[in-house]
């Protein structure tokens, strides 16, 4: 619980750990972030009960050369509100469910835009992801969507826009989780928001 930048972890393996099961459901991977800024170099992140790593709303994670593997749910959770993974050289693949996991809890008011730039693994969005703000998703970004889940836009500070910049080579998916019509309800973006999506 510290935002300092400087928070580094070099050539560490955390393995064993996690499950825990209060009502904060971000405790329950083995490296949890409230409220931290932590920079992961050469870690391993391995054989932990339900996440590996996750990170709330106001923390930062940056991953260089890290594994998180044989996890027995998603490598990593987040937020619909902070879901901006920076990973360079990393594998979260061979864990029980290889997408990283965000879950919705709250708006995007003002001027906080989100970019997805990190298409390694698809992202599972549960819930309804409220935005009164930019979403950006980079080429080759694949969505899944959760059974109800939905993207809600409110324009009522003028700067809602989900912006999705595919490419003939790297399209964006938005799907959903079971490919039965109806399972996902959609993206609804209120008068005056910006829709462009490329390749999509």
């Amino acid at each position: 619980n510290t935002s300092n930048p400087s928070n580094e972890l070099n050539h560490v393996v955390i393995e064993y750990a996690g499950g825990n099961t209060t009502s904060n459901m971000f405790y329950s991977a083995a490296l949890a972030l409230v409220n931290a800024h932590v920079q992961l170099n050469s870690a391993s992140i391995r054989n932990n009960k339900i996440y590996g790593v996750s990170f709330d709303s106001t923390s930062v994670l940056n991953l260089e050369s890290c594994t998180i593997t044989a996890n027995d749910s998603n490598p990593v959770l987040a937020t619909h509100v902070n879901f901006m993974l920076h990973a360079t050289n990393c594998n979260l693949l061979g864990n029980g469910n290889d997408k990283i996991l965000v879950r919705s809890i709250a708006n995007v008011t003002g001027n906080l835009n989100q970019q997805i730039t990190y298409t390694d693994l698809p992202y599972l969005i549960t819930g309804t992801a409220r935005y009164a703000s930019a979403l950006t998703l980079a080429p080759n970004t694949r969505l899944i969507m959760g059974k109800l889940s939905s993207f809600y836009f409110n324009n009522d500070a003028g700067n809602a826009a989900i912006i999705g910049s595919g490419t003939f080579t790297q399209p964006i998916r938005i799907e959903g989780e079971k490919p039965d019509s109806g399972y996902w309800q959609g993206i609804v973006m209120h008068a005056g928001g910006q829709v462009q999506l490329n390749y999509c």
